[in-house]
């Protein structure tokens, strides 16, 4: 089995963030921390919408837009074996699990053997079944390795991963750590792909502006949630939570990062962690399910809560709209 070094803390729920940590963890001391892989791969202001999906799991999806990018800030080489757009409606097709232990099996079989280690995204036991995690060793055709929730041991994968990476090349001893610029820049990069219309996410996922009317939508109209049942308080609750909790990291990581920036670029990393921080705050008051329930439950309520989406949706817009494009 290949040595991850796995760790987790509470508000850490960006699973695709904690597999970079491990895989870079066990190349150095000091891998880099929660907060700047949240913003490296955008997912510190991004908003993604998967319509008939759960809504509290909508910030599950797409995870890995801005992936490759990232990965290449750090020395991380991978190879895609499934391509973004090929994922949609693969949880309703009974052919895939065949077909994933037939066709992509062997080939993360054989990546194991030549102690690469798997980024999979789904296809890990519930409750973390639509979290990404790093498979590290293979029994036959059971794979097994790390996801978030499994308090560090190894769990076996439960059924077909819908995206997966080999990673080819892990961080050579002789890379450089990237300058503050350099990481700023890489997180303008990330929150710009999210944010653009047409990103490719895949057929069914929405990202930026349009995600966030799915979500006004959503509250204005509220579908029967295919996995809760019902308008449920705990899927927009948990909705809520992650985007409040990931707001923080971004405006704590940019606070920090800002000190190391020139002028120029220390003015938008200063703007750009208020703005997470309004957004952050904006959104507290529906983080908890009971409040959230009495929210729900009254047209006044859903529309104060549509009104704190287009507030929060505009805000992310306008800032996101002014960062360098690089």
């Amino acid at each position: 089995m290949l040595a991850i070094r796995w760790t987790e803390s509470a508000d850490e729920y960006e699973s695709l963030a904690l597999c970079l940590r491990a895989l870079l963890a066990g190349g150095q001391p000091d891998p880099p921390p929660y907060d700047e892989l949240v913003a490296a791969l955008g997912l510190g202001s991004a908003m993604t919408a998967a319509p008939g999906e759960c809504l509290g799991w909508w910030w599950t999806y797409a995870r890995e837009l801005a992936l490759p990018q990232a990965a290449g800030l750090y020395g991380l080489r991978l190879r895609g074996l499934h391509p973004p757009q090929a994922s949609a409606g693969l949880d309703r097709s009974p052919e895939f699990a065949q077909h994933f232990v037939d066709s992509y099996v062997p080939l993360i079989r054989a990546a194991l053997a030549h102690e690469q280690p798997v980024l999979a995204w789904r296809g890990w036991p519930r409750p973390a079944d639509r979290h990404w995690g790093v498979l590290v060793a293979a029994d036959g055709d059971q794979l097994s390795g790390y996801t978030l929730g499994c308090e560090g041991r190894t769990v076996g994968l439960a059924g077909p991963a819908h995206q997966v990476y080999v990673v080819e090349e892990g961080r050579p001893p002789q890379v450089t750590p990237a300058s503050p610029a350099a990481l700023f820049q890489q997180s303008c990069r990330a929150a710009l792909t999210f944010s653009r219309t047409g990103s490719p996410a895949g057929i069914d996922v929405e990202t930026g502006e349009q995600a966030y009317k799915q979500w006004r939508e959503a509250v204005m109209h509220p579908p029967a949630c295919p996995l809760c049942g019902g308008r449920s308080n705990h899927c927009v609750a948990q909705l809520a939570h992650v985007l409040v909790s990931a707001r923080r990291h971004q405006a704590v990581w940019l606070e920090r990062l800002a000190d190391g920036l020139d002028n120029g670029l220390r003015a938008q990393a200063e703007r750009w962690a208020a703005v997470s921080r309004s957004v952050a705050e904006r959104l507290e008051p529906y983080e908890s399910e009971q409040p959230t329930k009495a929210v729900l439950e009254s047209p006044l309520g859903r529309e104060q809560l549509a009104q704190a989406i287009d507030e929060v949706g505009a805000l992310e817009s306008r800032l996101i709209e002014s960062l360098p494009d690089v």
